[in-house]
């Protein structure tokens, strides 16, 4: 009579684990199509996210070199006129540059002009110098006359 109780216990305890493993594997079951479904949507979503990083790489490196483009053609219209401006400085300067050869060189001919003319002057003064000198000769020579003719 015990072991058929023992028995019956057994059997009981028995169709008990038989049915919470039939019951772990169905929960089993359930997770690992939980799993494939969660990882094939992780995938899909991974999939998305690298498709949708691939397009803003692509578009944000279209806008990157389109502003690089326009620096590009900004750096050369500011070179080109840092160019011209320059060429006109330098063309100013040519004009100044000859502009002061042709003021040292009127100058230059001023300043002969001016030493020919206190030259002249100079000679002038001299000439004048040397007739005064003659002329109060004269005059001293005339008084002596004068004098003796008046004292005779």
């Amino acid at each position: 009579k015990d072991d058929v109780s023992a028995m019956k216990k057994m059997d009981s305890r028995i169709c008990h684990l038989e049915a919470l493993l039939q019951e772990s594997k169905t929960v089993v079951e359930q997770l690992e199509e939980e799993n494939s479904t969660v990882r094939e949507k992780n995938q899909k979503a991974m999939h998305a996210m690298r498709q949708e990083l691939t397009e803003s790489t692509k578009i944000m490196e279209s806008k990157l070199k389109a502003q690089l483009k326009s620096v590009q053609v900004e750096k050369e219209v500011a070179v080109r006129e840092l160019e011209m401006k320059l060429k006109d400085v330098n063309n100013l300067l040519v004009i100044r540059d000859k502009d002061l050869a042709t003021q040292k060189e009127s100058s230059s001919s001023y300043r002969s002009e001016m030493r020919r003319l206190v030259s002249n002057i100079e000679e002038k003064m001299h000439t004048s110098r040397r007739e005064k000198e003659k002329m109060q000769q004269s005059y001293n020579e005339l008084q002596e006359k004068l004098d003796l003719w008046q004292n005779d």
